[in-house]
């Protein structure tokens, strides 16, 4: 029982050790990993973060079919937020 308990715990863990970090953006100078949000998301494995730099320029729509963290300014990122001081 304590052999099976703590073969489930560290399976757990083993499974996020491998998630990675994938970086966007589609500004000429600096570009990432990938320029467009949907090929990340092709790229990326159940787990991974998608980190979307900021554009001058819209990214494409994109479908989104496994559990995957987007982080990234949001959108209208220029505008004043009102609700901060």
């Amino acid at each position: 029982m304590k052999k099976s308990l703590l073969f489930a715990i560290f399976s757990i863990a083993a499974s996020n050790v491998f998630a990675t970090v994938l970086t966007v953006s589609n500004q000429s100078p600096n570009p990432g990993q990938y320029t467009t949000i949907q090929a990340a998301i092709n790229a990326a494995t159940a787990g991974d973060t998608v980190y979307v730099h900021p554009s001058a320029t819209h990214y494409a729509p994109f479908n989104l079919d496994r559990k995957l963290t987007i982080i990234g300014n949001g959108f209208e990122a220029n505008q004043v937020n009102p609700n901060t001081v």
